[in-house]
């Protein structure tokens, strides 16, 4: 099974429109995308108002682990801490809460953005973010966890 993941769209209707035809030329069974749709405010990764304290996330979580096994694939905004989430001026911006859980259950692969300058692999972490402005994303064999990566020329508009 083929899943094509992007993230961090932030609202490029130019990159939506081409979606439809990203999934029939990389032959994608499963669409994620992994968050930041919309257009964005200013730092909507600053504590916004829909944003939930590392705390609650992390219980949020927690309550899920019974239905998380290796066979698992967690599609998720964030970026697990220390893992591809190094931000603006080296802070990071990953989840504590994601490391704990992928390491406690070992799950298959974790699909998130975010970040954008981090896009790529490490280990089971897929950091898929476009940033809006390109059509950047991967295509995962979640048999293999083989990936491709597809980065075409800029998108305006």
């Amino acid at each position: 099974m083929r899943l094509l993941a992007m993230s961090d769209l932030h609202g490029s209707l130019s990159i939506y429109r081409k979606i439809p035809d990203l999934v029939s030329l990389h032959r994608a069974d499963v669409l994620a995308l992994a968050g930041d749709l919309l257009g964005a405010p200013p730092l909507p990764f600053m504590g916004g108002p829909f944003e939930k304290r590392e705390e609650q996330f992390a219980e949020d979580l927690r309550s899920l682990e019974p239905l998380v096994d290796r066979r698992t694939i967690l599609v998720a905004h964030s970026p697990a801490a220390g893992i591809l989430d190094e931000g603006i001026v080296g802070a990071r911006a990953g989840s504590s809460a994601i490391l704990e859980l992928v390491e406690r259950c070992g799950l298959r692969a974790h699909v998130h953005g975010h970040v954008h300058d981090c896009f790529g692999r490490q280990g089971c972490h897929f950091n898929v973010a476009s940033g809006g402005k390109r059509l950047r994303g991967m295509v995962l064999n979640l048999s293999t966890l083989k990936h491709e990566i597809f980065d075409d020329a800029p998108v305006l508009g």
